[in-house]
């Protein structure tokens, strides 16, 4: 398996202030649909989880209801199962 890092050092401060939190942000950008690799993104999330890694998890992205609609609600199940970890902000 190969490891992508992309994390990168925090700033001290950003034009936009500091930051309540100190963790780090990993987020999903994209369409959420099977063949998009949201589920990659749902399994690291939960590998990561297990490691008790301190991250806040994020995805931004629209999901199509109707290209998969078992997906969808795989999805849904997915995300109110780990609420506690990972926010779901919908369309950008």
């Amino acid at each position: 398996a190969w490891v992508i890092e992309n994390i990168q050092p925090f700033a001290a401060e950003s034009s936009r202030g500091p930051r309540a939190s100190r963790r780090p942000v990993i987020a999903f950008f994209g369409q959420i649909n099977s063949f998009k690799g949201i589920d990659v993104f749902c399994q690291a999330i939960e590998i990561l989880e297990k490691a008790e890694v301190e991250a806040d998890f994020v995805i931004h992205g629209a999901v199509n209801r109707d290209l998969d609609p078992a997906f969808a609600t795989w999805f849904d199940g997915w995300l109110k199962e780990h609420k506690d970890t990972c926010s779901f902000q919908g369309r950008y």
